[in-house]
């Protein structure tokens, strides 16, 4: 792959290490007539569906919060006894 070509094609200016005034390269010349071609796999593909998907789904399912605050409400819902006394102990000591 010719990174120069590349870079021209979006117009960069080209970085040379070796030079030592400070001054910007000069902007290399567009290559006329050259076309590329980019395969992106079946696996890739597949990755973004999956990437979409996720990005696309809500981030709290409200209706299993809904369940779990009704279970709450109704006392069913099963609630840590450890939980519980280290929040009695954090307003013991006064953290909260």
């Amino acid at each position: 792959m010719d990174i120069k070509s590349v870079s021209a094609a979006y117009g960069a200016m080209v970085y040379d290490s070796t030079a030592k005034s400070g001054k910007k390269a000069e902007t290399a010349k567009p290559v006329v007539g050259s076309s590329a071609v980019v395969a992106i796999s079946d696996e890739s593909l597949n990755l973004k569906k999956v990437k979409d998907a996720v990005y696309s789904a809500p981030d709290i399912r409200l209706p299993i919060v809904e369940k779990i605050r009704e279970r709450i409400a109704n006392d069913s819902y099963p609630v840590d006894l450890k939980a519980q006394s280290a929040l009695d102990e954090m307003l013991k000591l006064k953290i909260l």
